[in-house]
């Protein structure tokens, strides 16, 4: 019995870890693979995008990403997508990149790590000038599962293909935001 204890004991520490791996690896998201259109937000139109990644933490076993590609990509993907936006009054976005993760090449199930960005976003009224909301918002995107990043995407992806997989869902997940507060840009 004592021996059946002591095997239990240096046992379960590994099969949690894995069964974690595992359920990680295996975690499906449901975002877009490109940025559809928005619906109307109100009376929203897109005034400037500020993107900043100059204090943006490098993750764990990440690649690396200049500030300036992580600024430029997720700019240039709102301002494509919100300056549709036909309301009368500018609000503006100001976006802080705090961290990210693009995946470097695993062990396919054992250890393949996941493409992650956070980001906080603050919105501005051009006319009062105050944040429209108190604190900014935080997203935390992860990459989203596909053929190319099923056995992790450091394996089948570049950086800059993960970065850009990574914008894509940031984007999405600001504008879904933004729509689900349209009552706020009335």
């Amino acid at each position: 019995k004592r021996l059946i204890m002591k095997l239990y004991i240096k046992m379960w520490k590994p099969l949690l870890i894995t069964t974690f791996l595992f359920f990680t690896g295996c975690s499906i998201s449901d975002y877009p693979s490109d940025i559809t259109p928005v619906p109307s937000i109100g009376n929203f139109k897109l005034g400037h995008v500020v993107v900043k990644a100059e204090n943006a933490q490098k993750g764990f076993f990440s690649r690396n990403a200049s500030e300036q590609i992580l600024e430029n990509t997720l700019k240039k993907k709102l301002s494509n997508l919100l300056s549709k936006q036909n309301g009368n009054q500018f609000f503006h976005i100001s976006v802080v990149v705090s961290g990210y993760v693009l995946a470097k090449p695993g062990i396919p199930i054992i250890l393949s790590p996941k493409s992650i960005l956070i980001v906080d976003v603050s919105i501005f009224n051009d006319e009062s000038e105050q944040k429209v909301f108190n604190k900014p918002k935080r997203f935390s995107i992860f990459e989203s599962l596909s053929g190319n990043t099923i056995l992790g995407s450091g394996l089948t992806l570049t950086a800059e293909e993960q970065l850009d997989n990574l914008t894509t869902i940031a984007t999405y997940k600001i504008s879904q935001w933004l729509v689900s507060n349209k009552d706020v840009f009335e």
